[in-house]
């Protein structure tokens, strides 16, 4: 799931979802441009991301191995 579209889905900006979580608001645009994979995010951001969007942390992450 990309998480621009689940952000955008959930009816909030990027901006209150780093208020929300606590993470910094530029890694929060980071991850929703593709810069950060969430494959690759803290556990802790993950979920807390997760939370505030009111999604399954397993459908913000990509858990299929590399070809």
């Amino acid at each position: 799931m990309d998480l621009k579209q689940v952000i955008k889905s959930a009816g909030i900006s990027q901006s209150k979802l780093s208020h929300m979580t606590g993470i910094n608001l530029r890694q929060i645009q980071k991850m929703c441009a593709g810069e950060y994979k969430l494959e690759n995010i803290t556990g802790r951001n993950l979920l807390l991301i997760a939370d505030a969007l009111k999604v399954d942390p397993h459908d913000l992450v990509d858990l299929n191995p590399p070809k």
